[in-house]
């Protein structure tokens, strides 16, 4: 049992670490995004600028006053334009690079998961049920996702890492979901991890059994569950 309590520790520390770095990921890529979005335009309006100050130069000579004050401005304009580029480049610069970081991680502690992959084949669904508190119910749809994976050690590590993944408000209707999708296939298990880790923790896992749960095997109660946990 404390050896089950330790690998319990240890599979629910991994999947945090995975799950925040997970997110951190996503919010840089989009911030990223944001950044070079912004940067474009910039260019634009910088050569929409140099465009302009070189009509006006040609557009009349001599130059009146009003047209020598709007290149002035438009220099200005366009010097102001250069400095915020330069300033957003280099954010974008610093958002590679940490972005770049985040993935490393990302990869590193996926390959520490899956070489701990021991320690979560010996990690019952049950015991992880208990340890989050669930009522008897919930540990008795645990202990029957437990037999219904068997020896499918990529399976199951990939059910406790779902369970990680989610708040515990939503364990009244992910236990019993748990042996629903195991009957189904103890593969989907694997696919549904993925497909969640993919979202970089963007998905709303109430919303996704609701919309998706018809095509996985849920039953109209499973689904009346959710909805009640989604509020």
């Amino acid at each position: 049992m404390e050896r089950l309590g330790l690998a319990l520790e240890t599979a629910r520390k991994e999947i945090a670490a995975l799950e925040a770095e997970d997110r951190n990921a996503a919010i840089l890529a989009n911030a990223l995004e944001a950044a070079s979005d912004r940067i474009d335009a910039l260019k634009l309006a910088l050569d929409a600028a140099n465009a302009e100050i070189e009509r006006l130069k040609t557009a009349s000579a001599p130059v009146d006053e009003t047209l020598e004050a709007r290149i002035e401005e438009l220099v200005a304009a366009l010097g102001s334009e250069r400095t915020r580029a330069a300033t957003l480049e280099q954010e974008r610069t610093a958002l590679s690079t940490r972005l770049a970081v985040a993935e490393a991680t990302i990869g590193r502690l996926e390959r520490e998961a899956a070489q701990a992959g021991d320690l979560a084949t010996q990690l019952p669904l049950a015991l992880l049920a208990q340890a989050r508190g669930a009522d008897d119910a919930g540990i008795k749809a645990a202990t029957g996702a437990d037999k219904l994976i068997g020896a499918d050690a990529r399976a199951r590590i990939a059910a406790v890492q779902i369970v990680g993944m989610a708040d515990r408000r939503l364990d009244p209707a992910l236990w019993p979901t748990l042996p629903a999708l195991a009957r189904l296939d103890p593969a989907v298990f694997v696919k549904l991890r993925d497909h969640f880790l993919a979202a970089a923790g963007q998905l709303d896992l109430a919303k996704f059994f609701l919309e998706e749960g018809p095509g996985l095997g849920l039953s109209g109660a499973l689904l009346e569950l959710w909805k009640r946990v989604l509020g």
